[in-house]
């Protein structure tokens, strides 16, 4: 099974001063999130194997 792809979200936060003291250089974290279409909406499954592979499948992104 293959990822579909609804959304991706990217989030970076920049720290600039941490307890009340400047941070020099600035720190950078950095996030990606993807929404995808979930084969098993509405409906029971016992094996979650196949969207564990697209989770794999999408950390090579």
């Amino acid at each position: 099974m293959s990822a579909d792809i609804r959304k991706i979200v990217t989030v970076v936060e920049e720290t600039l001063i941490e307890g009340e003291r400047p941070v020099s250089p600035p720190t950078r974290r950095a996030a990606a999130i993807a929404v995808i279409r979930n084969p098993h909406a509405r409906k029971y499954v016992e094996n979650l194997d196949d969207l564990i592979a697209v989770g794999e499948e999408l950390g090579k992104v």
